[in-house]
């Protein structure tokens, strides 16, 4: 019947408007996922250099911390040098604060 052709054909029209909006939205989801993969790139980047600095090199801020320790600064603290061993710091040696030698 004609009313039942036209129903199919509004049918077939709201399937494709909807198929048309998720595919927008899906284009954008996307876009976001590469956004967030690019800032936790950056962000990984930038989180190796400051554990670079922190903890690697000479003259890496640990060991300056540490000598600035042994030459009596007066602190209730100490710091945790195991955080410094796990996997995620693969690769960064850490450095023993060099000692005075004398003479």
């Amino acid at each position: 019947s004609l009313w039942m052709q036209e129903k199919s054909q509004e049918k077939t029209a709201e399937v494709m408007k909807l198929a048309g909006q998720l595919y927008d939205k899906f284009c954008i989801f996307i876009k976001s996922m590469e956004d967030i993969g690019s800032s936790l790139n950056k962000a990984s980047a930038n989180y190796d250099n400051a554990i670079r600095l922190l903890d690697s090199g000479k003259g890496n801020i640990m060991s300056k911390v540490e000598k600035i320790k042994q030459l009596g600064a007066k602190a209730s603290k100490s710091l945790d040098r195991s955080k410094f061993e796990h996997e995620e710091y693969a690769g960064i040696e850490y450095q023993e604060p060099l000692e005075d030698k004398e003479d």
